[in-house]
């Protein structure tokens, strides 16, 4: 697996975690991660150079069907914000 990694792809971090690329700008990437106390996520950014690339582990979606996901739900999301900020001013208050 010493191909370029990419966003999708699966990495193993430093720590021994195994988290997915989100971003990969010039020698940094964005790679979202488990908190190692709980189930939430965070995102944590590395050197190219930190990170192997490595299989996904059995469950998870393959690179391609996760960056599909992704980008349909990052539209779905864009789209809610928008309507919230177009629809108008705050509420009006009842006092």
């Amino acid at each position: 697996m010493s191909e370029k990694i990419q966003a999708g792809d699966c990495v193993r971090i430093p720590d021994g975690r195994i988290g997915r690329v989100r971003e990969v700008s010039a020698e940094r990437c964005r790679v979202r991660v488990r908190r190692p106390t709980g189930g939430s996520h965070q995102f944590l950014f590395f050197q190219i150079r930190e990170l192997e690339r490595t299989a996904c582990p059995k469950g998870w979606m393959s690179p391609e069907g996760y960056n599909r996901y992704l980008r349909v739900t990052l539209a779905k999301m864009h789209d809610r914000r928008s309507k919230r900020m177009t629809r108008g001013d705050r509420p009006a208050s009842k006092a």
